[in-house]
């Protein structure tokens, strides 16, 4: 099923839509990521559901493109539209749109899981089970975190 030229300017401002909601997502994420290094647990939470908005409105225009065009492949779709040069330009901008919010995404993975892992020290130390890390005792020599400790200690 061939695009037709008529079509063409709809389907290049939806696929700008795209790329704009594309660009919302990652201002959500690079927020997200500011919120996760200041460690605000409000910030997180308003830069979380921020985030769930702007990827439920991309998601929602790519499923109305989809939708649109019989289920074909962006590719495909980009191969028929009559402005093959307008078509690719959007199509370059799209993807790495695209890439740079999978690489932020990454990032703020990783920041969650070093946060989470740094709590998880942290907590192991507060309940004295972590028994690979060393503490210092009162006189200056150092003890297993098993062994039986305080707080002060820690």
């Amino acid at each position: 099923m061939a695009q037709s030229s008529i079509e063409t300017p709809a389907m290049l401002a939806a696929l700008e839509e795209e790329v704009a909601s594309l660009q919302a997502l990652e201002s959500a994420l690079i927020a997200e990521r500011d919120a996760l290094t200041g460690r605000d647990p409000a910030a997180i939470e308003a830069a979380v559901a921020d985030k769930a908005t702007r990827l439920e409105q991309h998601s929602r225009l790519q499923a109305e493109r989809v939708d649109r065009c019989g289920g074909r492949p962006l590719g495909e779709i980009i191969d028929a539209l009559a402005d093959a040069t307008a078509a690719a330009a959007l199509r370059d901008r799209l993807l790495a749109q695209g890439e740079r919010c999978e690489a932020i995404n990454r990032e703020n993975g990783q920041l969650i899981r070093r946060q989470q892992d740094r709590a998880e020290r942290a907590l192991g130390i507060l309940r004295a089970t972590d028994s690979g890390l060393r503490l210092y005792a009162g006189d200056g020599s150092t003890e297993r975190s098993g062994d039986r400790q305080t707080l002060g200690k820690a």
